[in-house]
């Protein structure tokens, strides 16, 4: 199964760098979200609104666009996510993962102005 993370254009280097996910990350939700997790969901669109909606974000971050990055689910051990779901899709599934995903398992397969 693909699975979709996405993110902040500014944060882009860092992840081509040290991986996506680690620890000393910020996070966007943090009602909901823990810094010890990085987070993926089956649904592109799902994985684009946690950024257009991410009400911890500076405005310089958030004005540098979106990318989603995609992952093969094979690639780490990936848990699910009680506490996110979408009450209107139930085939609409969120993982999350303490382990770092290397860039060379990741693919870019979106960029969008913010």
């Amino acid at each position: 199964m693909v699975l979709y993370h996405a993110t902040f254009c500014a944060n882009l280097n860092s992840i081509e760098k040290n991986g996506l996910g680690g620890a000393g990350k910020k996070i966007n939700w943090e009602e909901v979200s823990s810094p010890e997790y990085t987070y993926f969901t089956n649904d592109f669109d799902y994985a684009v609104s946690f950024c257009e909606a991410a009400p911890d974000v500076d405005d310089d971050i958030y004005d540098s666009g979106i990318v989603v990055l995609a992952v093969e689910s094979d690639v780490t051990i990936f848990e699910k996510d009680e506490n996110i779901k979408d009450e209107d899709d139930s085939s609409i599934v969120v993982l999350k993962t303490k382990n770092i995903v290397p860039f060379s398992k990741l693919k870019i397969v979106g960029k969008y102005d913010t």
